[in-house]
């Protein structure tokens, strides 16, 4: 008597305690924080792209501060960077221009929210080639930013 009792009350509980459960695991969530945090995240990108400007050239390229096969010495075996993409006929100043500019122009997409998946894949790859391009500059910041530019 006493057992279906604890059971009775327990399963009380149990269907009480259901409608929280489903309202939490299945409701859908805001996007307004993933928002911000996109627009945020793009943002600083976009400042410190611009406050590289002046020394974009010094320091992606590989005749600048740290020259090409010191790079490519602490890029690490699995090197990717703007001069992988020279044999293929391109100047180097012209190129790190065209990756530059398209860089600052999808985290400018991703900042008011226009084709933010395409920009973002874009914003990520272009990203990941210009750290690897300037290996000895990145911080912690770059990294943080790569993180959250995969995840959008």
């Amino acid at each position: 008597m006493q057992i279906a009792k604890n059971l009775s009350s327990l399963a009380a509980r149990v269907s009480s305690i259901e409608p929280v459960l489903k309202c939490f695991f299945f409701r859908p969530a805001s996007p307004r924080p993933l928002a911000l945090l996109r627009m945020g995240v793009s943002a600083t990108l976009l400042l410190q792209a611009w406050m590289v400007r002046a020394t974009y050239f010094d320091m992606f390229s590989s005749q600048g501060i740290i020259q090409g096969p010191i790079t490519r010495y602490l890029s690490g075996p699995y090197h990717f960077d703007v001069t992988s993409l020279l044999p293929f006929g391109f100047d180097e100043r012209r190129l790190l221009a065209i990756l530059g500019l398209t860089y600052a122009l999808s985290l400018f997409c991703l900042l008011i929210g226009a084709w933010s998946r395409g920009a973002a894949i874009v914003a990520w790859l272009l990203h990941m080639t210009l750290m690897k391009s300037g290996v000895s500059t990145n911080y912690g910041a770059d990294a943080y930013g790569h993180i959250f530019l995969f995840y959008f």
